[in-house]
Parts: C-alpha cells; structure tokens; sequence
C-alpha cells in the first residue's frame, strides 16, 4: 500500500465518530423571527478516495414563529450530500430549479458566510461526530487545524451537474 493511500485510510480512521456508527444528531436555531430545527437521521457511504468520502445524508426539518412553540413533528424530509474532504469540504443538495446541484464549498474552522452557515454543523456531524457545539468557535478553528484543515479554503457556492461532479474538481 502506497503512502498517500495509508495516509488518507489513517485520517479517515482517526476523524470518524468511535465504533463507526453513524449516531442520529439534531441541530437548532432561531435568526430573523423563526426557529428551526433539523435532524440527520442516516449517512450512506457513496465515494471514497484518498482526497475524501461523498455521504448521501437523510435529514428532517421543523420549523416555527420565534414566540411559538415546535410541531410535534418534523414536516420536510430531504436528501443532500456531503463531501468530507480537507482540501474541499462541502454540503451538497438540488438546485431549486430542478436542474443540477448547489454545492456550498466550506471552510471549516475558517470564514463563513450567512448562506452556509446551516452547513457547518451537518458538516462536522456526519464528517467528525461533532455536533452540539459551537462549530464556530476558537476552539474549533483549533479542531480543524488539528484534523488538517488550512482554515484558508475557498468558502462559496458552485453549480454541479452531477453531485459527484464534485470530486473532480
């Protein structure tokens, strides 16, 4: 087995969640008079390479007025993607005209933007098992110097035809 190829097995080890099984996580906010609340219920595996792994993610969605209370339960279902990658880390979903894919290129550890700021926390979840924190604090700007992460990559949204068009690029 080449270096390279040892290597990325040895980041890919060593950044998963322990036990290797993906465990549901619930992310939530409030901004601009509505709270929302979004669950990861599943991750499948559907590319791996030495440069990073494209998860087909499962979410739901609840949302509510500020001065509410959440529905019982969560009203959307969606598929998306993410690439856990260090040198291109991204949340991957359908563009709303139906034709292609968005693709939100992340900076983990580094800047962000109001755009993709949902992103994060589904990033760190289903790449790292990290949820329930801060993803943009000092200590995980840290976190993210520590798995590999420049801190310095591009953070901005591209159109995909293919979701795994992705990985060429």
């Amino acid at each position: 087995m080449n270096f390279a190829v040892w290597l990325a097995w040895g980041w890919l080890l060593a950044t998963q969640p322990r036990g290797g099984k993906f465990r549901p996580m619930v992310q939530s906010d409030c901004r601009q008079g509505e709270c929302w609340e979004t669950q990861v219920l599943a991750r499948q595996l559907q590319h791996q390479s030495p440069q990073g792994q494209l998860y087909r993610i499962t979410t739901v969605r609840r949302s509510w007025p500020l001065d509410g209370k959440p529905p019982a339960q969560f009203q959307e279902r969606f598929q998306s993607y993410v690439y856990c990658s260090r040198t291109r880390p991204a949340s991957i979903f359908a563009h709303p005209s139906g034709k292609g894919y968005l693709a939100h290129l992340l900076n983990p550890g580094g800047e962000y933007f109001g755009y993709n700021q949902s992103a994060y926390p589904v990033y760190w979840g289903v790449c790292h098992g990290i949820d329930n924190q801060d993803v943009f604090s000092p200590a995980m700007a840290q976190k993210a110097k520590q798995l590999g992460y420049s801190l310095k990559l591009p953070s901005e949204q591209i159109e995909l035809q293919r979701v795994t068009d992705i990985l060429q690029r």
